[in-house]
Formats: structure tokens, C-alpha cells, sequence
């Protein structure tokens, strides 16, 4: 058994934590979920049958204000998080947990605001991530480049956009170097084909060698050998080179 604890940093500050505090005592290693449209973060663990649920506000020290826990009888394999897009809006639904239990079973876990009102509420739903990537794969990766990701309104609920087609400039890799089916292969065939053909002559041309030497050392020694010379049944295994016509 360990304590555990969850810590606000300053990213340029790593080693000074701007406070610290102390949740309880377990083996589970705490994991944050942090909603960045509301500024809630769920701290729980694999294992744990609760989830502590806080406000990250920095306008107002200690800055991590502590809401409330969800609590369950059953542990919890592991979690996932429904996108902000996907949440019940008329519901005033503002961030939705998928708990996944021993079982195998997935539970939704919903949280809300309640509200009497009906109209949209601009302060529980900023422009969240759309679904819309903001750079490709190439600008992100080969052209080294970092931008804020695309927002969209949820006013009025999301509306998913029609399919895209989806275009992929095919590149030279190290596939491509390999045989495909189908493939005329023909030549190369052959061409390996006479290399290992040669490798076996050499190989049998050994054997045969040091057969020859050791009846050369038995005779010598007076003793009489059943060995038969392997260069007969060497050269009868030899495969011929027309083989693979």
C-alpha cells in the first residue's frame, strides 16, 4: 500500500508543485481525466470502485476544488471518455464515462448540471474539439507543424458530417521491395534456385572429403570400415541443373 496524491504544476516549473494533496491510501496508480471545456478533472485507478470528481480553476487558490465522488460496488477494469459532441446537450449532460467491469460489461456513468432551463447553455458548452483533424499526417510529422485543433458549436446538437474521401499518396517503403502475388518472379526463381543448387554441390563435395579421409586414417589404423565413399551417392543426390526447367 502506497499514498496517493495528485499534484498542480506549472509545465515550465516541473520539480516545484504549486500545491499538492494527499487523496488516500492504495495500490492503484491514479489516473486524471481532465475536461478542458469545463475545467473538470476525475481522478480514479484501475481497481477502484470510485471516482473523485474536481473544478481546476486558477483564478481561485487552492486552485483544485474538490466537487464530489461517484461511488460503486464494483471495481473497475479500466474507462473511456464519450467526446463533448457526443454528450445530451438538451440535458444539460456535460461529460459521459464508459466504466468497463471484471465481467466484461460497459457501463455508461452520466454527469449533469441541472438546470430548469431549456435554452442552450453557452456557459456549459464553449466550442469544444470538432472531428475535423487540423493538420495531416505529413504537416504533423514530416513538416514539423503545431496547431490548435478545429472548435465547433454544440449549439443546436452536433450534426456529423457526410463521408469524406479519404486520399492516400502512396509512398515507396520497404514493401515494395518484397514479391507480391501475382508477380512475374520467374527469373529471380531460377536464379535462387541455381544458387542454393551450388551451395548443395559444395556441401556434398565436404562430405565426400572427409569420408575420403577417414578411410584413409582407418586403413592406416588397420581397421576395417563398413563406410562406404559418399562421392557415388553424392553425386547421384547432386540435383541436376536442368531441375527446374
Amino acid at each position: 500500500m502506497s499514498e496517493r496524491q495528485y499534484s498542480l504544476r506549472d509545465e515550465t516549473m516541473l520539480d516545484d508543485p504549486i500545491i499538492m494533496v494527499e487523496v488516500d491510501t492504495s495500490n492503484g496508480i491514479l489516473v486524471p481525466i481532465y475536461d478542458i471545456d469545463t475545467g473538470l478533472l476525475f481522478v480514479t485507478a484501475k481497481g477502484d470502485s470510485q471516482i473523485r470528481y474536481f473544478e481546476v480553476n486558477m483564478e481561485q487558490p487552492p486552485y483544485v476544488h474538490y466537487i464530489n465522488t461517484f461511488l460503486s460496488s464494483d471495481p473497475q477494469r479500466g474507462l473511456g471518455v464519450m467526446p463533448k459532441r457526443g454528450c445530451d446537450i438538451g440535458l444539460n449532460e456535460i461529460f459521459r464515462l464508459y466504466k468497463l467491469h471484471g465481467n466484461g460489461r460497459v457501463e455508461p456513468i452520466r454527469f449533469y448540471v441541472p438546470r430548469k432551463s431549456d435554452s442552450f447553455q453557452t456557459d456549459l458548452y464553449p466550442d469544444t474539439i470538432s472531428d475535423t483533424p487540423a493538420l495531416s499526417a505529413d504537416e504533423w510529422w514530416v513538416e514539423k507543424k503545431d496547431v490548435d485543433p478545429i472548435l465547433i458549436s454544440l449549439k443546436g446538437g452536433y450534426q456529423a458530417k457526410s463521408a469524406q474521401t479519404l486520399t492516400v499518396a502512396k509512398k515507396s517503403n520497404a514493401l515494395d521491395k518484397m514479391p507480391m502475388k501475382g508477380r512475374d518472379t520467374s527469373a529471380a526463381d531460377h536464379k535462387l534456385l541455381e544458387e542454393l543448387q551450388g551451395e548443395i554441390k559444395k556441401l556434398l563435395k565436404t562430405v565426400a572429403d572427409q569420408d575420403k579421409r577417414i578411410l584413409v586414417l582407418e586403413a592406416k589404423q588397420g581397421i576395417k570400415s563398413e563406410r562406404k565413399s559418399s562421392v557415388d551417392e553424392g553425386s547421384k543426390a547432386a540435383p541436376k541443373e536442368n531441375g527446374a526447367h
